[in-house]
């Protein structure tokens, strides 16, 4: 069975979270609502990636920190041990006496600084070599929203929010923020690593 984490994903990529005119509240609302939906979307993707990643491994830990315009989003995935003591009593009857569950920490891979944000290699890949992943379905969503906010302010340069105000132009998720990067990340989605 193979799951579909992109459901989300297509219905944010469906609308546009920067548009002309005036701010709309019920616009905006729709346009966070869809993209917290996607974000579920990206951390299930993410789960399962760095679940994959422990079970082909040795480590005992993953996690992943993506760079977003409104916040950084991190994802971790750890084994869990429980530990329990028992205490042979005559007849063969087992007492347990304690237990405690412990998440270690030891063996965990090393995280690369990326375009995208911190991760190690093994997401990393994953990211780029899948076409329909929904990391990478994001940014291709903030790649687009940007060049369109390019379009209709004419401006070649870094977007600020005073471009923005100029051109009454609302961007709901920030993505101006990101501006300065999102190119460079187009050009790594075309090349590869």
């Amino acid at each position: 069975m193979v799951l579909d984490y992109t459901e989300n994903i297509k219905k944010l990529i469906s609308a546009d979270s920067v548009y002309e005119g005036y701010y709309d509240d019920e616009v905006s609302g729709a346009n966070l609502y869809r993209y917290n939906c996607g974000l579920l979307d990206v951390k299930r993707w993410l789960h399962s990636v760095l679940t994959r990643e422990l079970s082909e491994s040795n480590y005992e830990a993953a996690r992943v920190i993506l760079h977003l315009p409104l916040e950084d989003l991190e994802v971790r995935v750890g084994t869990e041990i429980d530990v329990k003591l028992a205490e042979v009593l005559p007849y063969d009857y087992n007492k347990i006496s304690c237990s405690a569950g412990q998440v270690f920490e030891k063996g965990t891979p090393e995280l690369l600084s990326t375009l995208l944000g911190e991760m190690d290699i093994y997401t990393y890949k994953a990211i780029l070599e899948d076409k329909n992943n929904p990391v990478r379905l994001l940014y291709q969503y903030f790649i687009s929203m940007i060049e369109k906010a390019h379009q209709i302010t004419g401006s070649s340069g870094v977007l600020n929010r005073a471009i923005l105000k100029e051109h009454k132009l609302q961007d709901d998720l920030m993505l101006y923020r990101m501006d300065s990067i999102l190119c460079s990340v187009a050009e790594l989605f075309t090349d590869g690593y």
